[in-house]
């Protein structure tokens, strides 16, 4: 499975987690990423380490299935988290990377996506206007 990359998704602490999720997501395994669909939205999380979790989301494009990281959850705060409290995920800011990977998720449980390029990794949050 493809992964998307939001932008601003700061991985400083977890890198080498967020690194062992990455290949498990990648290859489909989502058992050992321990992935669990929460109650809020289309969102999942993945356990990074014992006190910190990623924030998951499927999209589609087209007859494809990625999987959008979109932010570290520290220390269990679901609700610090910007988009469980309803900020949108920016299209704009997806990373691109050069790799293809083939859909396994099904489209009734992914988020359409409105244009995606073939090489898209990040995803970027529009933030409300007041």
């Amino acid at each position: 499975m493809r992964l998307l990359q939001h932008k601003d998704l700061d991985l400083r602490r977890v890198k080498p987690a967020f690194a062992k999720l990455r290949a498990a997501i990648e290859a489909g395994d989502f058992k050992s990423a321990d992935v669990k669909k929460l109650h809020v939205g289309g969102y999942y999380r993945a356990k990074l380490d014992k006190s910190n979790r990623w924030l998951l989301q499927f999209a589609c494009h087209g007859a494809q299935t990625v999987c959008l990281a979109l932010e570290v959850i520290e220390n269990h705060a679901y609700d610090k988290s910007r988009f469980l409290r309803g900020a949108p995920v920016d299209e704009a800011k997806i990373e691109r990377e050069p790799t293809a990977y083939p859909a396994t998720v099904p489209a009734a449980e992914a988020t359409p996506l409105r244009c995606m390029t073939p090489t898209a990794t990040r995803t970027r949050t529009r933030r409300p206007t007041s």
